[in-house]
Order: C-alpha cells, then structure tokens, then sequence
C-alpha cells in the first residue's frame, strides 16, 4: 500500500506526477486554520496522512501534530523550517527534511 502524502501548497503538476507514481496524494487542505469547517475538513485528511509536504513556512507544532497520528515525516520545500517545532517532531518520532527546490 502507497503512503498517504498531504501537501499543503500549490506544487508544479511535474512534481505530483512524480509523487503519484510512489504515494497516494490527499486533498490539500490548509494547516493555518481559518474556521470551523476547515478545521474539520483538515481533521478528516490529517488523521490519514503518513508525510506532510509543505512548499510554505507554515507553522508545525506539537497541537497540529497530534491531528496526525500516522505522520512520519514533514517535508520543507524552502529554505529554512523555522515554522517547524523540531522537539514535538523529535519527541514523535517524525523525520523534517529540507527538499532543494
């Protein structure tokens, strides 16, 4: 079974082709909140999601990491990962890479 891979931007078609053929992409669904029906719409697809690409410095804490039971890694496609909690992610387990883009 492919891994379940939610992306949280806008990403080059190229790029999910790429990922299409090694996981399964999840709907994109924004993880800075913004009201009651998004909240749910990200607890639906959170709870399945394996990895966590984000292609913005949105921010990773320990209270958004435990909507994702299953997530085994995030993945940063710029620069520096500020916005990620490295401890919450260490204390879970979670791998953070950095994608050269």
């Amino acid at each position: 079974m492919k891994p379940f891979v939610m992306i949280t931007q806008t990403v080059a078609p190229a790029a999910i082709e790429m990922l299409t053929s090694i996981c399964a992409i999840l709907p994109r669904v924004s993880v800075s909140g913004g009201g009651t029906s998004q909240d749910d719409d990200l607890l639906q697809v959170a709870s399945r999601a394996d990895a966590l690409l984000m292609a913005s410095p949105e921010r990773i804490d320990a209270a958004l990491l435990r909507r994702f039971p299953r997530l085994r890694v995030v993945a940063c496609a710029y620069r520096q990962p500020q916005a990620v909690d490295f401890h919450a992610c260490t204390n879970r387990g979670i791998w953070i890479t950095n994608i050269d883009t």
